[in-house]
């Protein structure tokens, strides 16, 4: 179920490790999703939830086993979190990527949009309205790693976010990710401003967000 647009703000967040302003960043998709930026004038972030691979915001055994040591509640909230979050994903590189054209475009056509990290946050329109509680969007390079072999730090529930198998390691990923509070206030009405939500899974799947339009 698409989401109403969101106008966040960029922050800085001690776990989300952003690349250099300047370093090229890239967004391959099909003409349809490039049509559908231009007309909307907006980025589209997908539910963690609605990737393929399922090792997505899971959890390391070694993580699990440290929560489950904590009691219940913890392993609910780390598990739930990456549940609401959506991502628009990037590959930085100084080239174009052959493997990247060909899992994300079609044969009828696609589009690599090459942009940086400086451009994306000078792009994004923060919502100055004072109608909407703030959506903080965050930008981090993606980690790599083992899930049978290697452990996710267990000090912030953000870090399943940023982690994926190292078999996707090529794809030298950067994550730009949100938690839409108007999104959650629509799953728990009595939601706080600033309080999170632990019942994920109600969540839609996919979503706008607004952007300024530079000429």
């Amino acid at each position: 179920m698409p989401i109403e647009p969101v106008t966040p703000t960029c922050t800085d967040h001690p776990v989300f490790r952003p690349p250099d302003p300047d370093a090229p960043l890239w967004r391959y998709m099909d003409f349809a999703r490039y049509v559908a930026l231009l007309d909307r004038r907006a980025l589209f972030f997908s539910s963690i939830r609605a990737f393929p691979d399922r090792f997505e915001g899971s959890l390391t055994s070694d993580l699990l086993a440290s929560l489950e040591a904590l009691g219940p509640a913890q392993v609910e909230v780390w598990r739930n979190w990456p549940l609401m979050t959506y991502v628009n994903c990037w590959n930085e590189d100084s080239n174009e990527s052959v493997a990247l054209w060909s899992m994300y475009t079609s044969s009828s056509g696609g589009v690599a949009i090459r942009s940086s990290a400086s451009r994306i946050r000078q792009a994004l329109e923060p919502d100055t309205s004072g109608l909407y509680p703030p959506d903080e969007l965050y930008i981090g390079r993606v980690r790599y790693l083992d899930y049978s072999t290697a452990n996710i730090p267990g000090d912030n529930a953000n870090w399943p976010v940023l982690h994926k198998r190292v078999a996707y390691s090529f794809e030298h990923e950067v994550r730009l990710a949100l938690w839409p509070q108007r999104l959650l206030r629509a799953v728990e009405p009595n939601l706080a401003p600033g309080e999170q939500s632990g019942r994920g899974r109600r969540c839609g799947r996919s979503g706008w967000l607004r952007r300024r339009c530079r000429s």
